[in-house]
């Protein structure tokens, strides 16, 4: 298979993925993304300012952590349900 025919098929197998994930939803397929940035914007408000931790680039740090659980999180949630259908 050619990178370029590769590229495609993973471009369009990614877009179908998100349209059918987030159809019919008031923020489409910007509400995963709306809702990872929500959630490192509490965690670092709370952990870098009510309980400071001393930290270098904390944020970083935390948004890391937030991309692997949201991985190993969509991952366990696909596995249930290929295991029930």
């Amino acid at each position: 298979m050619s990178p370029a025919l590769f590229r495609d098929l993973v471009l369009h197998l990614t877009k179908r993925e998100i349209d059918t994930t987030h159809r019919m939803t008031l923020l489409g397929w910007l509400w995963p993304l709306a809702r990872q940035l929500a959630q490192l914007g509490v965690l670092v408000f709370i952990f870098a300012s009510v309980l400071p931790l001393d930290i270098d680039n904390y944020a970083v740090f935390v948004f890391s952590g937030l991309i692997a659980w949201a991985w190993f999180q969509s991952g366990i949630a696909s596995a249930a349900t290929c295991i029930l259908a």
